[in-house]
């Protein structure tokens, strides 16, 4: 309903400023047989009717679109697996709730934090090869797209 006197009230305005432009001394006014009011009206109100059309194609979108990222963000925070997700650089830029419970803390608390701040100095080399063995995955994709990863 709202959102009708918006259209209505942008629609005046346009008028007021067509009215406003056509008292301009310099303005030519098209000869009567070009202009139809009437026909202008028909365009106008179908014009509205179609952005009325399109504007509840958007929300249905948008309510589909917030449904699916809440269901997908509940399979991620509730999933039994610990799972977060780091940058190029090994900063952590989100973690679900059970890698949260796992290492004992806040989700929110580590955020920003260095995967390596987690990894026993021990293990610090075979998170590098890990790391180095995607960039070569990565690579070769790049370079050969054409090639299935899985053989087939």
């Amino acid at each position: 309903m709202e959102q009708n006197r918006t259209i209505h009230g942008k629609l005046n305005s346009l008028v007021s400023e067509a009215e406003l432009l056509m008292m301009n001394p310099g303005f030519l006014v098209p000869p009567v047989g070009l202009f139809d009011p009437f026909k202008l009206i028909q365009d106008l109100q179908a014009f509205e009717i179609e952005q009325e059309k399109q504007n509840k194609e958007r929300h249905s979108s948008q309510r589909e679109l917030m449904k699916s990222k809440i269901c997908y963000t509940k399979l991620y925070d509730l999933s039994p697996v610990g799972y977060f997700t780091i940058d190029l650089q090994g900063t952590i830029l989100n973690a679900n709730l059970t890698l949260a419970g796992i290492l004992s803390i806040e989700r929110s608390s580590r955020l920003n934090h260095h995967i390596m701040d987690y990894i026993v100095f021990e293990d610090h080399d075979i998170y590098y090869r890990h790391l180095k063995d995607l960039s070569i995955q990565v690579l070769e994709r790049e370079s050969f797209p054409w090639i299935n990863p899985a053989g087939t």
